[in-house]
C-alpha cells in the first residue's frame, strides 16, 4: 500500500493497494513487441498509468468513507477547474 497522488486531481492523495510486481506487454514505435517488468514503486506507477488508459482515476479506488472525506476537496477542485478548456 502506497500513498498515491495524481496530476489529474491535484492535492488529492489516497493509500492504494496494488500488486508488488507486474509485467506488461505492448508495442514500441517500430511495431515490435516489448515487455516491461516492474517491482515496488515502478510496478505501482505502471498500474496507475494503465488505470488512466482504462478511464480509472485514483478516487475510483476509494471506499465510501474515503470519498466522504475527499468530498470537500473534490468540490473545491471542481470549482477551481470551471472555465478551463481541455484540448
Amino acid at each position: 500500500v502506497l500513498e498515491e497522488g495524481c496530476l489529474s486531481l491535484p492535492e488529492i492523495t489516497l493509500k492504494i493497494r496494488r500488486s508488488k510486481r507486474v509485467m506488461v506487454e505492448g508495442w514500441n514505435e517500430d511495431g515490435e513487441i516489448i515487455k516491461v517488468e516492474g517491482e515496488d514503486l515502478l510496478a505501482h506507477v505502471i498500474q496507475h498509468e494503465i488505470d488512466h488508459l482504462s478511464g480509472i482515476l485514483i478516487i475510483d479506488h476509494a471506499d465510501q468513507a474515503e470519498r466522504t472525506r475527499l468530498d470537500t476537496k473534490l468540490k473545491l477542485l471542481e470549482r477551481k477547474s470551471r472555465g478551463y478548456i481541455s484540448l
